[in-house]
């Protein structure tokens, strides 16, 4: 008897970690869909800044933000807001412009970049928004996957505590009736005597 206590709390240990463990990965699957929805919302409705906002933005290229710019415009192979021509009012595009960074005195027409930034930032933008919401849609559908078979598990582990039960009521069945077949094959030698 002892013995089906042990298995029995087993069971339900079993029962409540796999329960806590649904739980949570629900948890997080609807944080990961909450995210990726709102990257894909975000990729669709991401639009280009006011032209004002824009250009008091590109103001500072040439004088405070001068190294942020010269970075962006390296890293996302752009020149200007809209292109070079931003550049007609100062002393020519920074050497972020170009493809190959070189010295002022070499800076070659043909290799500086033709794109403004403020595409690029809007099209890098898109891409990590596009990333997100991939990473999310394939993290859920695996958690789904284990979700399902976390329920096959359990329903599982379920028919197994039905059949274990079946076979512990057979047994002292079993045993009852023998223990009765026993009595009588006593008091039967017990007469005969």
């Amino acid at each position: 008897m002892a013995r089906s206590f042990t298995w029995l709390r087993y069971f339900l240990l079993c029962c409540v970690i796999l329960l806590v463990f649904t739980f949570l990965l629900a948890l997080i699957t609807f944080a990961e869909i909450s995210t990726g929805i709102w990257a894909l919302i975000k990729h669709q409705k991401i639009e280009e800044l006011p032209l004002m906002d824009a250009k008091k933005a590109f103001s500072l290229a040439t004088t405070d933000n001068k190294k942020i710019w010269d970075r962006m415009q390296s890293r996302l192979g752009c020149c200007g807001l809209h292109g070079k021509t931003d550049y007609a009012d100062s002393q020519g595009p920074p050497w972020s412009c170009f493809k190959v960074a070189s010295t002022e005195d070499s800076q070659d027409p043909d290799t500086i970049y033709k794109v403004g930034c403020l595409f690029s930032a809007i099209s890098h933008t898109r891409s990590v928004l596009l990333n997100v919401f991939l990473t999310a849609l394939g993290s859920v559908l695996l958690q789904i996957c284990f979700l399902i078979a976390a329920a096959c598990y359990l329903k599982a582990v379920r028919k197994k505590k039905e059949k274990r039960k079946q076979e512990i009521l057979e047994t002292a069945r079993s045993a009852k009736d023998s223990d009765a077949d026993n009595q009588t094959l006593k008091s039967k030698t017990l007469r005969s005597f």
